[in-house]
């Protein structure tokens, strides 16, 4: 999964839009991945996506089968949600929502929200609408077995192994000391784990060797059909490349090639829904 390119502001909007998805396309030829998941990173509500021009939803548009969107709610302003999610996937053709209650790390969360059930409306609806949610709750680990509990039917993805992703944060030897905690939620079976940007998580360079003893870990409790391999490389360009992200998991000996394939395609594609195109 990655974020949506930052597009020049003085563009046309639709054209930018198309030059953004172009460039995007160009990359994931360039490495050999044949489709993408775009994160619209703005929150959205559904006059939003009727009238605004969205990469997640757009870039499915021009290129069907190569991209898929996810796109955020906002949870200020938005008064019916389960109207808006009973028409994400039918109408906008999008795969999942995220939400993220423990972000910023260092700013106002909506932690104490989620604790009290003020999102429970959220995870009802998207539950009676078959709509997975992503889950950013670093720091609150244990809130996404609650929900997971109370709503056993709606698909739940932790996002970025359950970490505040790097370069937001320091990375040191402690980066992973919070997987106890993640793995902790394999028990419940409707939890999935995204494998975002874990080269951002090494020590190292290239390809990372570090951080597969704890990987293992991670791979053996969720197994790969409940793993899903993303780059997102617009926001970890600055620590490695794409193909970098890519490669050292597609070349890697730690995991095996029937593994992989399900970790690259088979689990995101099942968990969200996404079939492929036959035409």
């Amino acid at each position: 999964m990655q974020r949506a390119l930052d597009y020049d502001s003085e563009l046309d909007p639709e054209v930018a839009l198309r030059v953004g998805t172009e460039i995007a396309l160009s990359a994931m030829n360039a490495v050999g991945v044949d489709a993408a998941v775009i994160y619209h990173v703005q929150p959205v509500t559904l006059a939003d996506l009727e009238s605004t021009p969205i990469p997640a939803v757009a870039a499915a548009k021009l290129y069907p089968g190569k991209f898929g969107g996810v796109v955020t709610p906002s949870p200020d302003l938005i008064t019916d949600i389960d109207e808006m999610l009973s028409q994400v996937r039918t109408r906008f053709g999008l795969l999942a929502i995220r939400m993220t209650p423990s972000w910023p790390k260092d700013g106002p969360n909506l932690i104490p929200r989620v604790r009290e059930g003020g999102f429970d409306g959220w995870f009802r609806a998207a539950q009676q609408h078959n709509v997975p949610i992503c889950l950013m709750m670093a720091g609150h680990l244990p809130e996404v077995g609650k929900i997971a509990a109370r709503f056993p039917d709606l698909t739940l993805i932790v996002d970025h192994l359950g970490m505040y992703p790097p370069p937001s944060v320091r990375v040191d030897e402690k980066m992973l000391s919070a997987l106890p905690e993640l793995i902790a939620l394999a028990q419940f079976p409707n939890i999935a784990v995204k494998f975002t940007g874990v080269a951002a998580l090494s020590l190292e360079r290239y390809p990372f060797t570090d951080l597969w003893p704890r990987l293992h870990k991670v791979i053996a409790a969720f197994g790969p059909d409940r793993l899903m391999w993303g780059s997102d490389y617009t926001r970890t360009a600055t620590l490695h490349n794409y193909s970098e992200a890519l490669n050292f998991l597609r070349y890697s000996g730690e995991v095996s090639d029937t593994d992989k394939e399900k970790m690259f395609s088979t689990t995101i594609r099942r968990l969200l829904g996404w079939h492929r195109r036959t035409a």
